[in-house]
């Protein structure tokens, strides 16, 4: 039995190709796949395009999130019809399978499941749970629906009943009433979790949201309820918070990554707590601390996304990504740094002492070449860059950030071979050079480095900081995506 499932797209980059992989690993594979993209101007078609399955792939034409639904099912092929939205995932990878079976087992016309709920991408850690069990026809009289996106539908009731596209939010409720309440289609709750939902969905965005659609959901039912007032159907949010307290299915959540989703995917932050694995494959790198300054950098734009860069935590404001995370001094990182026999050769971009260099020798049983780096903005650094990094090469760049991700970045898309490690002032700190911060000055070693070229350095902590915030009262850090290496 084949089963189609449709995911509507429009610049969905940052959470597609978590839906692919989701639908990818399923261990179901009679699966027609169709996406209808609404005109995406970012990466979105290109991960498409490398998806190595096949997709029947449409161009929506006219707008509205109902009439791409309305497309899909036009062109679907399969008994079984699902959608599932370019932000969401299935609840692991034997959903499809079992709805498959219970469906050749129980001969329905809808079969209806629950939902989790989870924040930006945290997908392992329900907020909410949309459970359908308690589901009754007569519950649609109250403006109260299923969980659409954990919902199966023939394709012979999409024959009868399409979306109506003169919605603009509450189209699926309109879709229950008449399919389940006018048309008495038949219908099975499933006892399981189907999808994991992103929240902030269209119909629960804002509070002009759920007004709107809770006009569109009084227009549904002023033809199959007199009793039923505005003010009961505007009331029906408060259903909703007993689902902040209802049973979470976490432990039956399943998420792997196929081969297609590791070689497309890019965190916004790829965090570790070991260098071991940055040298076990010779492969490039660029490593830096996450802390205030690259965040608020990266927030701002200055520091671009790399599928090569690598982060140790370094900070409180790492805490920001993921509140697991403890601090990590770069003076840590480099006494702990484990060089392999292959690197022979230490490349020092930046102005370091005499007494540094010796240290660094000491430490490692390395050549060491130190290439003094001018003042002045990045631009006028790298013109005078004229050199190649080779294989057996590290490099450690020792400015602040943002200049030093900037010339990493540089210095990667120029050299074939790259493994650089961005310290900013960490070598001098643990040769001694600066003196080291106290413990109990650990989590804020801002203060401490404030004793010298204070000006400086509280105008760049301001600018940071001002970035930062600007960033996530924007929400630009919403969608922030993250790999944690907790070895």
């Amino acid at each position: 039995m084949k089963i189609s499932i449709i995911t509507i797209t429009k610049n969905s980059e940052k959470t597609i190709l978590e839906t692919l992989n989701s639908i990818h690993n399923q261990t179901y594979k009679n699966i027609e796949h169709i996406i209808v993209d609404g005109g995406s101007t970012d990466r979105t078609l290109e991960y498409i395009s490398k998806y190595p399955k096949k997709i029947k792939f449409l161009k929506q034409k006219k707008k509205g999130i109902y009439n791409a639904f309305n497309l899909g099912i036009e062109k679907a092929t399969g008994k079984l019809i699902g959608i599932l939205n370019s932000d969401d995932i299935f609840n692991n990878n034997k959903v499809i399978e079992k709805v498959a079976k219970i469906s050749k087992k129980i001969n329905k016309d809808i079969y209806i499941g629950d939902c989790c709920y989870f924040n930006n991408n945290k997908f392992s850690k329900s907020v909410r749970y949309y459970s359908s069990q308690k589901f009754k026809p007569s519950y649609l009289k109250f403006g109260l629906m299923p969980a659409h996106t954990a919902t199966f539908v023939d394709r012979k009731v999409f024959k009868k009943i399409k979306y109506n596209e003169d919605y603009f939010i509450a189209a699926d409720y309109k879709f229950f009433v008449d399919s389940i309440l006018k048309k008495n289609f038949s219908y099975l709750l499933l006892k399981f979790t189907v999808t994991r939902m992103k929240t902030g969905g269209i119909s629960g965005k804002n509070f002009i949201s759920y007004l709107l659609s809770t006009k569109e959901i009084i227009s549904c039912i002023k033809d199959i309820s007199l009793f039923i007032t505005p003010l009961i159907v505007l009331f029906r949010g408060f259903i909703k918070v007993f689902q902040l307290f209802a049973f979470f299915d976490d432990k039956y959540f399943q998420r792997t990554e196929s081969i297609y989703f590791k070689k497309n995917f890019i965190p916004d932050f790829n965090i570790i707590t070991s260098t071991k694995k940055l040298f076990a494959k010779k492969s490039n790198f660029i490593l830096s601390a996450l802390n205030l300054a690259y965040i608020g950098y990266y927030l701002k734009g200055d520091i671009k996304k790399d599928k090569h860069q690598f982060h140790w935590p370094d900070g409180n404001f790492s805490k920001t990504i993921n509140s697991e995370l403890y601090k990590i001094p770069g003076r840590e990182i480099l006494k702990n740094l484990k060089i392999p026999t292959y690197i022979t050769k230490i490349n020092v971009l930046g102005n370091i002492s005499i007494n540094s260099i010796n240290f660094l020798k000491n430490l490692y049983k390395k050549k060491i070449t130190v290439i003094n780096l001018p003042y002045g903005s990045t631009e006028e650094i790298i013109k005078k860059i004229n050199f190649k990094l080779k294989k057996n090469q590290l490099t450690f760049i020792t400015l602040p950030s943002p200049k030093q991700e900037q010339i990493a970045k540089y210095l990667s898309e120029k050299n074939r071979f790259f493994k650089i490690v961005c310290i900013g002032a960490s070598i001098s700190m643990l040769s001694g050079d600066e003196k080291p911060v106290p413990n109990a000055l650990l989590n804020f070693e801002f203060l401490w480095r404030l004793r010298s070229d204070p000006i400086r350095r509280i105008k760049r902590l301001m600018i940071s900081f001002f970035y930062f915030l600007e960033g996530f009262l924007t929400k630009k850090n919403k969608d922030f995506t993250y790999r944690y290496d907790f070895k």
